[in-house]
């Protein structure tokens, strides 16, 4: 549960519009924790609101007012509020938790767009768990008396590399933006920042603030390998029932991090592929698109073999339209892609582990084929050595009719479709959920990649 920490000081009106956006806009079971001052002159309008947990107490420097409600919040994620804030985006509140889903220490910063001039480089109504504050012993530095508590934890979060911007918006209502009006409370601030000089306490509180960011750093865990997922708004079911199958798994994993990314449609595909390879902290990276899918124990296999070689490579196999085509042999033994009768033999290849030291030496740029031109380039720099191949089936392509045909699968293949869906079984129905291509060899059973369900012996 996400708790919204909201201090309000004589704008009732405000709140209520703040706590309807969020009833509109949030698909699971959210709190709005209101904190007034014991002298609120409109006490009884806040209290007919419905929805909001209100608090009240003596008046406190403001930025100490979020650590008033973050102590009575009761949501593992809190997120820093003002009352002149409205939520736009249906869902919002399931990006938040996700992210922090994915993230094993659940030491991050997330934040959405303001829609200010710099809303989506800085979080202006950012978003922590628990333990974060925990660590930290506070929500936010409580010194300021105006402004300034979200620009620390900005700043705290950016030191580490734990801030990560969301496709959402909460509106900031502002009158600077021409969308609100300067009124008593506003004018009350204004003062405040003209008398007390937040710019030049937050600098001389700098000492105080790395000292933060090192207890948070040394209670981080380092990231092992980094799984990188770039998804379409559209593809939000099939993302939906890839988390399902890889989150369970990168939970017995604390030193996995899955990184998704939202496409942006101004980029290329390689420059959208290259951002998450310039986010991930981990020593290992690798792709998982976001309509395909892993093996059960696909995590569980590939972690341990990740000791210091360059190279973990696994064998996928492609589906057309529910139809499985060759097998994918995966080895840097092959020397470049090809193909015969039986297989498809492939070297580098975006969806296998690799260090990402080596993967950076290759850019990822430019539209459909970017991840053969990223291996191409690899390969010919000789840089990528060492391998642990494993001999099993641990990805799962879902190639649609409609979507580009990938490259791993040349047209030529199509001819073969027909005769291979009446010789392989895995082709048939889910018993359980009826969706046809989904049945998958595992652990002697065939399980099912898209109920989850494990529905008879393989042979």
């Amino acid at each position: 549960m996400i708790s919204i920490l909201t201090p309000t000081r004589n704008r009732p009106k405000e709140l209520l519009r703040l706590a309807d956006s969020v009833r509109a806009t949030a698909q699971r079971s959210q709190e709005i924790v209101a904190r007034i001052d014991d002298d609120e002159p409109q006490r009884a309008a806040y209290e007919a609101i419905k929805g909001v947990r209100l608090i009240s107490g003596p008046r406190l420097v403001m930025s100490d007012l979020w650590n008033a409600c973050s102590q009575e919040a009761q949501g593992d994620i809190q997120l820093l509020c003002g009352d002149d804030i409205v939520f736009r985006t249906p869902g919002w509140d399931a990006l938040i938790e996700d992210a922090f889903l994915e993230s094993p220490d659940k030491i991050l910063l997330v934040h959405g767009d303001d829609l200010s001039p710099n809303g989506k480089k800085f979080g202006t109504h950012p978003a922590l768990h628990r333990r974060w504050i925990e660590i930290t012993g506070r929500f936010t530095c409580p010194l300021f008396s105006c402004d300034w508590a979200d620009t620390w934890l900005n700043y705290v979060a950016d030191m580490l590399g734990r801030r990560r911007y969301l496709p959402y918006v909460t509106e900031h209502m502002h009158w600077v933006f021409g969308k609100g009006i300067v009124d008593q409370t506003m004018r009350e601030n204004m003062a405040r920042r003209q008398r007390d000089d937040p710019a030049a306490l937050f600098a001389k509180l700098e000492p105080e603030r790395l000292a933060e960011v090192e207890k948070l750093r040394n209670a981080m865990v380092p990231s092992r390998w980094s799984i990188l997922i770039l998804t379409m708004p559209e593809r939000r079911d099939s993302m939906a029932r890839l988390r399902s199958c890889l989150i369970p798994q990168v939970a017995r994993h604390p030193d996995v991090q899955v990184l998704v990314r939202t496409s942006d449609p101004s980029l290329s595909l390689g420059a959208n592929r290259q951002a998450l390879l310039d986010q991930a902290q981990g020593e290992y990276v690798s792709f998982i698109d976001d309509d395909d899918l892993v093996a059960p124990d696909f995590v569980d296999r590939v972690r341990p073999l990740l000791d210091g070689v360059d190279y973990v490579p696994f064998r996928v196999q492609q589906y057309a339209d529910g139809v499985p085509l060759k097998p994918s042999l995966i080895s840097l033994s092959y020397g470049g892609w090809s193909a015969d009768e039986k297989h498809y033999y492939r070297d580098i290849v975006h969806v296998c582990p690799i260090r990402r030291v080596l993967a950076l030496m290759s850019p990822m740029e430019g539209g459909y084929s970017e991840d053969a031109r990223w291996g191409n380039r690899l390969r010919k720099l000789g840089v990528v050595r060492t391998e642990h191949v494993i001999e099993d089936v641990l990805y799962f392509y879902y190639w649609k009719s409609g979507k580009p045909v990938p490259r791993i699968v040349p047209k030529p293949v199509m001819a073969e479709w027909p005769s291979q869906r009446a010789e392989n079984p895995d082709v048939t129905a889910c018993p359980n959920c009826r969706v046809r291509g989904m049945l998958v060899p595992s652990n002697g059973c065939l399980h099912c990649n898209q109920c989850g369900a494990n529905v008879g012996e393989t042979a």
